[in-house]
Parts: structure tokens; sequence; C-alpha cells
């Protein structure tokens, strides 16, 4: 019996042994596959995936450290390269970097603890409160006032977007010459230029406001109030706001570094704007305490600091995307997030975290160029755990979606080619079609011209479905195709468009050539009808058309660049394609029935000439409308006109 329990012990010991094991080594492959996992772009194939260390190098950027945060813990933290170019001192997890505007919303949370403690109001004007100095009233003021609220959204009309800091040897200034743009204050006074709360706009003046505010109420210096409120009880032990860095810190500090990868003279700039967040250093673990500190109060599990509803306030969305102090972004599902980035002079930085599912990540560098770095490394990490798995997969299809376009217009080739010789305008056509709408542009060349069109049968022996499904893929392929060039002018010719250049690309091109080309080469291909002849007979059609594509593709188009493209699209990227390829079937959903319609009643080859009055006639095997019905159409076509360039104004505003 006593072997028996002593035999249960040592495997039960062993078991544990190995569960802890097997977590570290799930640990160490995460790790590696964010280190050697960095990516441009979200989805980019697998072959581009870059080392970390070769893209510091790519940078000049010579140190990073990142933390990620999983479970509402730390899970890793890593330092990576050296403290200076051309030194061996190593970074750390316990090295300090400045971090900039990441320590914006540490400042908020110092301001909303002092909040709830009734020490300021979050929507009293601030003048109510300050002593030391005043926000100087104006026009703009007259009738809405700064508060604590809107100077945290950035959203209280603040001058002074930043501060560039001081060099070593220059005359450091204090916050009132600072607030007033005295000597030796390099920025601007901080004023207000804009009724507060009309507008976002980025300030960190204002946030040099709320040091003072909070300086006033408290009467205590500004590194103490966030000492005491935010960093000693969220465990954020080596972390300061102390301008300038205490001596016994130099040690353990990165200095910072040019996009030529020189180190700064001195190491790094002094920055007494301690509001704003420029005069923090911290380490990247001492800022997921952070948030996880912040992620904890919003989910309730956590008072002292932040408590529940007032975490809440602060990640809801005060205008636009800006939260009491962060950045606020959803993803959809639980990928709700609160992320700030931060950029001083020779160090670039970010701060992103998933409350919902307690999980974020730290990224410090020392270099100007950290900026790209960190976008990198923080793909990898949002790969590695799952924060755009759902971009990855639309990505993944669109890249089946461009491999089956590829394998349909191979087909459609060599079907032209080799089987019944095709005409050389509508294999063009046909191509282009296939090209724009992939699989199913093969599809609707099987089914409405290869068979029966292929023969030499009269049209009017085709059935109508046959006729208006041609017509449908052959005028919104002309448009997306015009849109596809469009992308391609803007891209790499046009990056900063007028709106009278989109409306040129976007509406005036699209139906000037598909009047003038691809619905007239329709009935050039199928009948062998000369080209002036068809262009007057499908005018019509397309007038019409033209606006009923146009209102099947702006929605899917403007949803798509929204989640697909925050910046300038990459031609490169699959995504643009097949965005293209949904608008177009989108296009052609709503275009098809109208075309159906129109083939019904003969309207779809109808020439203009009739318009001016000449009687019923049947001409080619072509059964064509009274003259009433033409009218209808026309007038039909004008009103859908009016629709469309509505819908185009609207969309550009």
């Amino acid at each position: 019996m006593r072997v028996r329990l002593v035999f249960i012990v040592i495997v039960f010991v062993l078991s544990l042994a190995n569960c802890a094991q097997s977590s570290e080594t799930s640990i160490e492959r995460r790790i590696q596959n964010v280190e050697d996992g960095l990516l441009s772009a979200y989805g980019d194939p697998p072959w581009e995936r870059m080392e970390i260390a070769e893209r510091m190098a790519y940078y000049n950027v010579p140190g990073a450290s990142i933390t990620v945060i999983n479970d509402y813990q730390i899970e890793w933290a890593r330092g990576y390269g050296v403290l200076e170019a051309g030194g061996s001192e190593q970074v750390t997890p316990e090295t300090l970097f400045q971090v900039a505007s990441v320590a914006k919303p540490v400042v908020a949370v110092a301001a909303l603890y002092y909040v709830e403690r009734g020490l300021v109001d979050l929507d009293s004007d601030v003048n109510s409160s300050l002593v030391s100095w005043q926000v100087p009233e104006n026009e703009f003021t007259a009738e809405e006032k700064v508060t604590l609220r809107r100077l945290l959204s950035h959203n209280a009309g603040m001058t002074v977007e930043g501060f560039r800091g001081y060099a070593l040897g220059e005359q450091v200034p204090n916050p009132q010459q600072i607030l007033n743009g005295e000597w030796p204050a390099n920025s601007p006074s901080i004023r207000v230029d804009i009724v507060p709360g009309t507008q976002h706009r980025y300030s960190g003046g204002g946030y040099m406001i709320v040091q003072q505010l909070l300086e006033d109420v408290t009467g205590e210096p500004f590194p103490d109030i966030i000492q005491n409120s935010v960093l000693e009880p969220w465990g954020m032990t080596a972390s300061t706001l102390e301008s300038p860095l205490p001596e016994r810190l130099r040690a353990i500090a990165a200095s910072g570094h040019r996009a030529d990868g020189s180190p700064i003279p001195g190491g790094w700039h002094t920055y007494p704007e301690m509001g704003s967040g420029a005069s923090m250093w911290s380490t990247s673990s001492d800022l997921a305490q952070f948030g996880i500190g912040v992620m904890l109060s919003y989910a309730g599990e956590s008072g002292g600091v932040l408590s529940h509803a007032m975490a809440i306030q602060m990640l809801t969305p005060q205008i636009d995307d800006r939260g009491l102090g962060p950045v606020l972004g959803d993803d959809g599902g639980d990928l709700f997030f609160f992320m700030h980035p931060g950029a001083n002079d020779g160090y670039k930085s970010v701060l992103v975290v998933y409350p919902q599912r307690g999980q974020g990540v730290v990224i410090l560098t020392n270099g100007d160029n950290g900026d790209a770095l960190w976008r990198e490394i923080l793909n990898s990490v949002s790969i590695e755990y799952g924060w755009v798995g759902k971009i990855i997969a639309e990505k993944n299809v669109a890249w089946v979606w461009l491999l089956l376009t590829v394998g349909s217009l191979i087909v459609l080739i060599w079907d032209s080619v080799r089987g019944t010789p095709v005409p050389w305008g509508g294999r063009l056509v046909w191509t282009c079609i296939t090209a724009i709408f992939g699989p199913l542009g093969l599809m609707a060349y099987l089914l409405s011209y290869r068979q029966p069109m292929r023969s030499a049968k009269p049209q009017a022996t085709v059935t109508n479905w046959q006729r208006a499904l041609a017509a449908t893929s052959y005028s919104v392929a002309g448009y997306a195709i015009v849109w596809l060039l469009g992308i391609v002018y803007f891209a790499y010719f046009l990056p900063n468009p007028e709106p009278m250049h989109i409306l040129v690309v976007t509406y005036i091109a699209p139906l000037i050539i598909g009047l003038l080309a691809f619905r007239p080469l329709l009935v050039v291909s199928r009948l062998g009808e000369r080209y002036w002849v068809a262009l007057r007979r499908t005018a019509l059609t397309e007038l019409i058309s033209v606006h009923l594509a146009f209102a099947g593709m702006f929605p899917v188009i403007l949803f798509l660049v929204e989640r697909w493209f925050p910046g300038p699209p990459d031609l490169r990227n699959p995504l643009v394609w097949f965005m293209i390829s949904l608008a177009a079937i989108a296009a052609a959903l709503v275009v098809y029935p109208f075309n159906a319609w129109m083939a019904r009643r003969r309207l779809d080859c109808l020439p203009v000439w009739l318009l001016a009055g000449e009687a019923t006639v049947e001409e080619d095997n072509i059964v064509l409308p009274s003259l009433r019905n033409a009218w209808a159409a026309l007038l039909l076509s004008f009103a859908l006109f009016i629709v469309s360039l509505g819908l185009t104004a609207s969309n550009l505003s």
C-alpha cells in the first residue's frame, strides 16, 4: 500500500513537471514565431516573413524591447540589440526607454483617479480649478469651455501638437513658460483657436494644461502625482516622469538614435513637458502592467486606481476614435482594443491592449525609424495571438480567388484559340470580363457566348436571359477595369487626388468608356455589326445600366476600403483585386434584372434614331419597341443619372 502511494505521488509530480515544461516550450515557440515572423502587412505570404534582427539593422534601430500580455498577465518579455549603437551593453526587459505619448493614457488615468476622489470635475470649466495659470478666454471660449474631458480626448480646441524637447546644453523652461510660449520654451503658446467640443485635434499642449490642473488641485509635483496615483498602485516600479532623468537611472537607459542610426548627442533630449507624457521613462514590462491594470478595472476585477464605471467611461469614444486618453478601435467580436503610439526625438513606441481578451503588447525602440519596425513587430504578434484572424482569412480567400481567376483565364484563352475561333473583339472583351469576374466570368462566357452564341444564329433566336447575362458582363467589367486603372493612377501618380479627379475616374471615365467601347463591342462581336451602328443601338441601355452598376459598386467599394485599406492600397495585395471583383459582382446583381427586363422588351439594342419619331420597325431579326416605350426608357435613364450623381456626391463628401 505504501509503495503504491509513493508511486502515485511520483507519477503526479512528474506529470506536473512535464506540464510546466510543455507550457514553457509553447511560450518559447511563440516567441520564436514572433521574432521570425515580421511582416510589412497582415496576410503577406509566409515566404515574406522576416527576422527581427534583420529588420532592426534595415531600419537603423539599435535596440528594442517587447512585452506580451496573455490572460491578464505578462506572458513574456524580451530585449533586443544594444543600448547605443557601437556599444556592447545589451537591451534587457529592464532597460528604460523614453515612451513619449504612450504615457498619455497614464496621465489620463491619474486625472480620472482624482476625478473619482472629487478633487476635479470632468465636465467643469478647468479655469474654475486652475490657480497658478488660466486658459486665456477669447471668442472661441465664449459659449463652450475647456473641460478635463475635452482635454483628455483632444477636442478642447487647444494648439500645439507636440514638443521637440531640449538638446544637451539647451536651457530648459518651466511649465509656465511652456504654457505661455515664453523663452526659453521652443514651442508656441498653448491657446484655444477652435470652439471646444466641436472637433478632434491632437494636442500635447492640452495635456500640459492637465499637468497644471493636477498640480494646482493636489499641491504636489507632477512626478509625485503620477507615482502615487498610478505607478506605485499598479506595480510600475521602474517608471518615472522625472525630468531630467535622475543620474541613478542613466546606466540602464537606452540612447536615442537618428534615422541614419547615429546616436543623439548626450543620449537623449530632455522633456520638461511632463503632462504630455514626453518625459516618461519606462520599460515594456512596466507599461504592460499599466495595460493589465486598465483591463482589470474595465472587467470590474480591480479597484484602487480606477473603478469599473470609470474604466468603462475611459474606454468609451468621446469624439471620433478617442477615449479619455487612448485611441480606441474595434475589429469585431472580442477584438475591441485601446492603444497609443509614442514618438520622441530618437524613440518610437506603442501600446496595444485587447481588454476583452486579456491580451496586449508593448513595443519600445530607440530609433527614429522605430515606428516602421514596431508596425512589423505588431503584425507578427497580432498574427501569433489571433488578433487579425479574420483579415488573414479574407486575404487567403483573396489568394484563392486570384488563383481561380488565373485558371479561368487560361481555360478561356485555350477555348477561344483552340476551339471554334472567336472574333478578336469577343476574345478581348471576354478576357477582360474573366479577369474581373474570375470563375464567374468564365461561367458567363460558357453560358451566354460559347453556346449558343458561338454560332451565326440571329440574335432573336437567343434566349433573353443569355442576352441579358452577356450585356451585364460586358458593361460591368468595363466599369470595373476603369476603376482598377483609377486605383493604379491614384496609387502611383496622384496619391492626394482632388474631388474632381475622383469624380472623373470613378464616374465620368467609366460612363464614356462604357458608352464608346464595351457595350458596342458586344454587338460587334455577336452580330458582326458595324461599330457606329452598334454604338447607336447600345447608347440608351448603357446610360441606364451604368448608373445601376454604380449603385451596386459604391457601397461595396467604400465598405471594403475602410475594412481592408487604412492607408493607400498596395496593388500587390490580392485584396485590391478581390475588392474589385466583389464590387463588380454586386454591380452585376443590380444590373442583370434590368437588362433582362430590357431584353424581354427588345430595348437592349434600341437605335437612338428611333427617338426622333420613326415608326416601329424590324431590323436584323430584332423586334424594336414602340416610340412610347422608348421615351419611357430614356426618361428612366435620366432619372437614374440624377440619382447616381447624388450618390457620387454624398460618397465623396
